[in-house]
């Protein structure tokens, strides 16, 4: 969803669309744009299938799961016709967004964008969130050292760290309820563990009924630092204000901790220490590059009836949740339930002002929205918004009942 996860990017893609470039999406619900596009919309279940289908099309080729799905595909009009324009264009490019990458199916459906983006002859890219290529950099992912080098061992995702319990977690501006995957998962872990500090701006219920010790930092307008953009620009900043009371740089409350255990490496003193260090162990970029490993699993069964759990932009992270003049706009979108109405009748639902969804092992009761955009066997449930912190993935299996 362009024009919330990266508006100027989708900017380019209008400008391009005007100018008669053409554009095809493959999403879980259909979105309202503000260019011509090619809109395939469905169930978060079948994206694989369809993907597969426009691979079909363009005689793809991949290892796997992947390559299962390819060979068993049957494209209709639509996964023909964009295939056709992807072959021909000469200058053509396959994203995967940020709803991709929060999908169970992410590894085959990046294989599949992969394999379609070779056979067409295209550029293949990922489209990051936040400051997510200058984690790459700075090594922050399991699979990456600094300069986002290859690391021989590969550490622990955050999924990984909750399904198998740690003894003790250090979170980051994180508050549980609303910056997990599964939000449900991670207030499991966190109670079970013995220890869990918890360097944030702000109290929270959900961090007060985890953390056994909150040490206050300051947002990011409150420091000095650098982000790097989609097109991999280094943009430096400085803080605006100072943070308040006894609060620090999230940088120095963990350099500080680094010398208290007698770690090397932890003698910084400017942000821009830690900038230049790791600017020198940075090659120049070459654009998005998604690696495509070929063993994808699939993690979706026929009929069930799936969540859809975006994130609304003024949910993202700490601050703008606690925007209240953001919150009263039309993007502030609160807790609900989303079906479309033949969805909504079919479940026996039609009419009823509120509704129960059921997601691993939680009942949650919601008001009804009936929404045309969404798909058949799709539920539209909002993640990291009040009411919905107790629920699981945002791509899981829910139950619907009235009341």
């Amino acid at each position: 969803n362009l024009r919330k996860e990266q508006p100027l990017l989708n900017h380019r893609l209008r400008k391009a669309a005007l100018a008669g470039a053409a554009v095809a999406l493959v999403n879980p619900r259909r979105y309202e744009l503000n260019y011509p596009a090619t809109q395939v919309a469905c169930g978060p279940q079948e994206m694989a299938a369809a993907l597969a289908a426009i691979g079909k099309a363009l005689k793809a080729k991949a290892k796997g799961i992947a390559g299962k799905l390819i060979g068993s595909a049957k494209p209709g009009s639509e996964e023909k016709q964009i295939a056709r324009v992807l072959a021909e264009a000469g200058q053509g490019a396959v994203f995967i967004g940020a709803l991709g990458r929060a999908h169970p199916d992410y590894a085959v459906l990046r294989d599949l964008g992969a394999a379609i983006a070779q056979a067409a002859g295209c550029v293949l890219g990922a489209i990051p969130e936040a400051n997510s290529v200058g984690a790459c950099l700075a090594g922050a992912l399991p699979q990456c050292g600094p300069g986002g080098s290859r690391v021989e061992r590969a550490g622990s995702d955050a999924l990984d760290m909750l399904t198998r319990p740690r003894a003790a977690y250090l979170l980051l501006g994180a508050e549980p309820g609303f910056d997990f995957w599964n939000p449900r998962l991670a207030h499991e872990a966190f109670a079970k563990a013995n220890c869990v500090v918890a360097l944030t701006a702000y109290r929270s219920p959900s961090l007060e009924e985890c953390a056994h010790v909150m040490l206050p930092v300051g947002l990011f307008p409150e420091t000095s630092g650098t982000f790097v953009n989609a097109e991999g620009r280094w943009q430096g900043f400085s803080g605006a204000v100072s943070p308040p009371g006894e609060a620090r740089p999230a940088w120095k409350v963990l350099r500080v901790l680094g010398n208290l255990l007698d770690l090397p490496g932890f003698e910084y003193v400017h942000s821009e220490q830690v900038r230049d260090e790791l600017a020198a162990l940075c090659g120049p970029l070459e654009g998005n590059r998604v690696d495509s490993s070929g063993i994808g699993e699939l993690r979706f069964a026929a009929g069930e009836l799936i969540r859809i759990g975006e994130v609304p932009i003024y949910a993202v992270d700490p601050l703008v949740r606690r925007a209240a003049a953001l919150q009263q706009t039309v993007e502030g979108d609160a807790a609900s339930i989303r079906l479309n109405e033949q969805q909504a009748e079919k479940l026996g639902l039609a009419g009823a002002q509120r509704v129960t969804v059921g997601q691993d092992g939680v009942r949650v009761a919601m008001p009804l929205v009936i929404d045309p955009g969404l798909p058949d066997g799709c539920v539209g449930v909002p993640a990291a918004v009040p009411g919905t912190e107790d629920l699981g993935n945002p791509f899981g299996t829910v139950t619907l009942e009235k009341g």
